[in-house]
């Protein structure tokens, strides 16, 4: 049974998307809403905007609507600011024959969402071959970003790689105005521990310039969109926040590619699952399709899916083990418990005792991760 906040956001989605608002205005007025945790479980799920668009458009107003009102004017000078550097960065790569991608964000924004000023984001996410990343690095050093760990050398950029198991790292820049720009600079597609069968490259594939940002820039195929979507959103993240669905979705109908071959891409990925529950969730719960037909795994993957929905949150430890559970069950092979942890407990050993990449001691609600690293290092 799904809660009424999660539905309202839920209908929320459905009303943004749908252009149809009968469904939320009938739980708005319910006088069980608990706003807070509207409040609370929008930001998890990184829909601000979303929210906001569609009680806008019903034109309900409180605290937390107003709040919400706030970050999205942000935002919107947000996405001016990042699209204007984006378009510096794609354009000096591209003069420097150096291969280059829009990541996430601002691409998902600008080619398949409906609005620009829809989708939640904060950074330039960035992604290049291996085989460029010095290179590349020192094209973003002279257009003034830095690292946050001091001066980037080559040298110190060469450990960086090595010892990145994200294969990214964060690189800002404060620009006059006082603003400061973040990049998420990607040479690789997630954590080396993953199960997928999946490699940079495959990004790269097919990709041609095309238009972007009133220009004409390198951009990946729908496929290389299909594989960036079901590597973040389903394969590290496990479809557990409705941005992530809301990604999918936008994707899925804009697509022109026929299904069988977005579904035959994933299968070569070992990402069928993933893209199946990923499908079934968009077509069950946002479209609310009548006629679609579970499996027993799948309909496992949706109710734990929606489970994290509910919990609004990752920082626990109980929420953490439900999280390498869903991961478990959304793999392709079946794979023991024994060896998911073991895969697990190696990234976090490797992870939180990499200090100078990861930035130990963290800032902010991280007391548990905090204590981990420590016992971690006092054992090491």
């Amino acid at each position: 049974m799904i809660s009424i906040e999660l539905r309202v956001l839920i209908e929320c989605i459905k009303s943004t998307t749908f252009d149809n608002y009968q469904g939320l205005l009938l739980l708005v007025n319910n006088n069980d809403l608990n706003w807070e945790r509207i409040r609370n479980l929008t930001i998890y799920h990184r829909i601000r905007p979303i929210v906001y668009h569609a009680f806008n458009k019903i034109k309900v107003f409180n605290n937390v609507i107003q709040e919400f009102s706030v970050f999205c004017e942000n935002q919107k000078m947000s996405h001016v600011i990042n699209s204007v550097e984006l378009y510096k960065i794609l354009e000096l790569f591209k003069a420097s024959n150096i291969p280059l991608l829009p990541y996430k964000g601002l691409l998902f924004q600008e080619k398949f969402y409906s609005s620009r000023v829809l989708r939640e984001s904060s950074d330039i996410d960035l992604v290049l071959a291996p085989a460029y990343v010095i290179d590349g690095l020192k094209l973003l050093l002279t257009l003034g970003y830095s690292n946050r760990y001091g001066d980037l050398s080559e040298a110190s950029a060469q450990v960086l790689i090595q010892e990145s198991q994200g294969r990214q790292i964060t690189l800002t820049k404060m620009l006059k105005s006082g603003v400061i720009v973040t990049i998420d600079f990607h040479w690789g597609v997630n954590e080396d521990y993953h199960l997928y069968n999946i490699d940079t490259r495959d990004f790269f594939s097919s990709s041609k310039d095309q238009h972007f940002l009133n220009s004409s820039f390198l951009l990946p195929s729908e496929i290389g969109v299909l594989i960036m979507i079901l590597n973040h959103n389903g394969g590290r993240e496990c479809w557990t926040r409705l941005k992530d669905i809301v990604d999918l979705y936008f994707f899925l109908e804009n697509c022109k590619e026929e299904y069988i071959n977005l579904e035959e891409k994933a299968s070569e990925l070992k990402m069928k699952n993933i893209f199946i529950s990923g499908q079934t969730i968009v077509d069950s719960i946002l479209k609310e399709k009548g006629d679609v037909v579970y499996d027993y795994n799948i309909k496992k993957v949706v109710s734990r899916v929606v489970e994290f929905w509910e919990i609004g949150s990752r920082d626990m430890i109980k929420a953490k083990i439900r999280f390498v559970e869903l991961y478990r069950v959304l793999q392709d092979d079946k794979y023991s418990y024994i060896k998911i942890w073991s895969i697990f407990f190696l990234h976090i050993k490797r992870k939180y005792l990499k200090t100078r990449i990861y930035g130990y001691p963290f800032k902010g609600r991280f007391t548990f991760v905090n204590f981990l690293t420590r016992l971690l290092r006092r054992f090491n």
